[in-house]
């Protein structure tokens, strides 16, 4: 019986063998930094999509610019988090504009935000965090907004 993450992926392949459609092409995947679970993701699928046939080209990225290039033409299909596919869809920021090339296809997997700290810091809620120094993704990727998000 195949598992959840086979079924996803199986998912995710069709999806990009109905973006090639009939003529052979490249499809531009937008995945995560190098080093990160979304990079080497991609290059499973990209696995997958070449026994099809296809020549996928694996591109590092992050959840906000993903949905950017994207709405850009910069890309065909990539990694990103329901919240930041419906901030662009809606305009909001980052997004100077509302993306109308944009839509989610399927969810891989439940992901969460989680914040950590030293068990000496003295920090035990998200209030405790002013005044403290705080380590955050990169511009680009859906968890450093949502951090600004959190520290209003």
């Amino acid at each position: 019986m195949p598992t959840r993450f086979h079924l996803h992926t199986l998912f995710v392949a069709a999806s990009l063998l109905f973006a090639a459609g009939a003529q052979a092409q490249q499809i531009k995947l937008m995945t995560g930094p190098q080093g990160g679970s979304w990079y080497p993701l991609g290059g499973a699928i990209a696995n997958i999509g070449d026994k099809a046939g296809m020549k996928v080209q694996v591109l590092p990225g992050a959840g906000i610019a993903n949905v950017k290039a994207i709405e850009g033409g910069k890309a065909d299909i990539g990694f990103a988090n329901s919240i930041s596919t419906v901030d662009g869809i809606a305009g909001r920021a980052p997004f100077d504009t509302p993306a109308k090339n944009v839509c989610n296809v399927a969810t891989l997997y439940p992901q969460y935000f989680q914040v950590v700290a030293n068990a000496d810091s003295g920090v035990k809620s998200l209030g405790d965090l002013k005044g403290k120094g705080l380590a955050v993704q990169p511009k680009g990727n859906t968890a450093e907004l949502i951090s600004q998000h959190i520290l209003k």
